[in-house]
Parts: C-alpha cells; sequence; structure tokens
C-alpha cells in the first residue's frame, strides 16, 4: 500500500483558496449547505497550524520595547513567513463563512 505525497504547502493554501471560491457561489446562491462543505473541504486542505512550544504571552510579560522579559523567549514582534500568514488568514476567513453559512441555516429553520 502507498501513502499519499503530501502536496507543498503554497498548492495546499491554492486549492483551499478555490474551494472557498466555490464556496462563495454557492453561498451567493443561497446554497447554504453545498457552501458549508466548500469551505469545510476548503478548511481540511490547508497545511496544519505550527504549534510553538513557547506559551502565549500576556501583556505583563512585555516590556516596553516590545521584549519579553524572559531572554530565553523571543521577541513579540518576530513576524511568522509569508506563507504561515497567509494560511492563518485563510482559516480565519473560512471559520467567519461556515458561521455565516450555519446562521443562515438556523435562521431558515426558525423562520422558513
Amino acid at each position: 500500500m502507498t501513502t499519499p505525497v503530501p502536496q507543498p504547502p503554497r498548492e495546499q493554501l491554492d486549492k483551499a483558496n478555490e474551494l472557498k471560491l466555490e464556496g462563495n457561489e454557492l453561498f451567493k446562491e443561497r446554497k447554504w449547505n453545498e457552501a458549508l462543505v466548500s469551505y469545510r473541504t476548503a478548511l481540511s486542505h490547508l497545511p496544519p497550524r505550527n504549534r510553538s512550544d513557547k506559551p502565549d504571552l500576556d501583556q505583563a510579560d512585555v516590556d516596553s520595547q516590545g521584549l519579553t522579559e524572559d531572554p530565553n523567549m523571543t521577541a513579540v514582534s518576530d513576524i511568522p513567513d509569508a506563507l504561515d500568514a497567509e494560511c492563518e488568514k485563510a482559516r480565519s476567513v473560512l471559520y467567519a463563512n461556515i458561521g455565516a453559512c450555519l446562521s443562515k441555516l438556523v435562521s431558515g429553520a426558525v423562520y422558513p
């Protein structure tokens, strides 16, 4: 049995964007269930989130220059690479679109 070769992150993001656009068209056509499937499928195509071993920083842990009090931790102003940022934005938009579909489905059930 062969294991499928994972796609490069850029291709995963492109496929997710393609599915999101498909979902947008379905949403415009008031096909809430179909749009929901497209958005959820798009989410499944995104590369996994980068998980950090570092704890989340509280504002109290940061000095006035944006540096952490712990010298072993990186500065708060470190910027993730562009692809990670694009994936996070796509993930956020997809979750918002999923929420919009669910809202339409619920309101349609309550007010047919």
